[in-house]
């Protein structure tokens, strides 16, 4: 299971700051942010991370009506959620490994 969690995190990690990136360019390519966000959402729903799955949902949306502030608005969220999920996914490795 720590392997997977691992692998999850990394590969959510280069999304997250692949999307950072493709939004701070001045000409957003929104079909190269669609591909990623759409492979983030495999691995999300994959793994079972429904928050992030429908985050990038919402993202999808957004670039799909060439919307670069709510496309930033959802990467924020998106952010956060990460950052909630590691820190309870953390938790769970920890007690995992105390068992």
């Amino acid at each position: 299971m720590r392997g997977l969690i691992a692998l999850y995190f990394e590969d959510a990690s280069k999304k997250l700051k692949q999307l950072g990136q493709l939004l701070a360019q001045g000409n957003v390519e929104f079909s190269v942010l669609d591909s990623v966000v759409h492979q983030f959402k495999g691995s999300s729903a994959s793994f079972g991370a429904a928050e992030m799955t429908y985050l990038c949902i919402a993202m999808r949306e957004h670039g799909k009506n060439n919307d670069i502030a709510g496309c930033t608005a959802e990467l924020g969220r998106m952010e956060e959620a990460f950052g909630r999920l590691q820190r309870t996914l953390e938790e769970y490795s920890r007690l995992e490994a105390h068992r």
